[in-house]
């Protein structure tokens, strides 16, 4: 099995790899490492050709939210080899506190919070129809309502897509439905 890609913090964590040049029977050990914010270290048990690692929901509290680099690390007669890798994105418990709505959103969409609450402040400010100035030698300059638009609409679509990928990890379809009467 490959490497999970996302967990959430506080949660149980649970995962069976399977490496047929480096089994368990065959004498192996194996360790996974978990390199980000915070450095987890995780020794897998043997189960038939597999390991399969664990950590309690008490132990992955204390992991903080944000990107990881996991690697296996098999050791056998002192001799030691990294075969998998990839990335673990460890998302925030949304039962501690302190953890907001933010924390939970996607990367895009709090990028497109961020431009939606730019654009509303740019349209009450006054300076919606003021591009630059220029006072005593000090020059200022404000995006055009009209790149506004454009990076939320982007913003959008990369939402939309946040949203897909993350229904097809969940198993769902990411197709939008058409439903047609007759």
């Amino acid at each position: 099995m490959p490497l999970p890609t996302t967990f959430t913090s506080g949660d149980a964590f649970t995962a069976t790899i399977t490496n047929a040049s480096y089994r368990a029977g065959a004498g192996w050990s194996a360790q996974m490492v978990l390199i980000g914010p915070t450095r987890q270290t995780i020794t897998g048990t043997a189960s038939g050709d597999d390991f399969v690692f664990t950590a309690d929901s008490a132990a992955t509290a204390s992991w903080a939210a944000g990107s990881y680099t996991a690697r296996i690390l098999y050791t056998q007669a002192g001799a030691r080899t990294t075969v998998e890798s990839g990335t673990l994105q460890v998302l925030p418990d949304p039962a501690a506190g302190g953890t907001d709505a933010r924390a939970l959103m996607g990367t895009w969409a709090r990028i497109l919070a961020d431009l939606e609450a730019a654009y509303q402040a740019h349209i009450t400010s006054g300076r919606a129809v003021v591009g630059s100035y220029s006072i005593g030698g000090r020059s200022m300059s404000y995006q055009t309502t009209a790149e506004l638009v454009r990076a939320i609409d982007n913003a959008r679509r990369e939402v939309a897509r946040e949203e897909a990928a993350a229904k097809l990890l969940r198993g769902e379809s990411a197709r939008n439905k058409l439903q047609i009467r007759m």
